[in-house]
């Protein structure tokens, strides 16, 4: 009986081992992510950078239904740079 007791408790010390590396690898990567900064582009502080150089507009203009469908995936989108 003490040695089926004693690996008992080595079977639990390990599952209890491998739950808290576990959960520090999720907290360790939520973490991560939470504090990940954009890649390549300028971050500016502040909220929002408006290029002054061309048209702003409050509300959507009407997309043509025809030009939709014959345009590809790259002018579907609004060109901001």
């Amino acid at each position: 009986m003490r040695f089926a007791r004693k690996v008992w408790k080595l079977l639990v010390a390990v599952k209890d081992a491998l739950t808290l590396l576990f959960l520090l690898a999720f907290f360790g990567a939520i973490y991560a992510v939470l504090m990940a900064r954009p890649v390549g582009g300028r971050v500016e502080e502040g909220a929002l950078l408006l290029r002054l150089d061309g048209t702003i507009v409050e509300e959507k203009s009407a997309a043509d239904p025809f030009g939709l469908l014959m345009a590809s995936g790259a002018d579907r989108r609004v060109s901001g740079a």
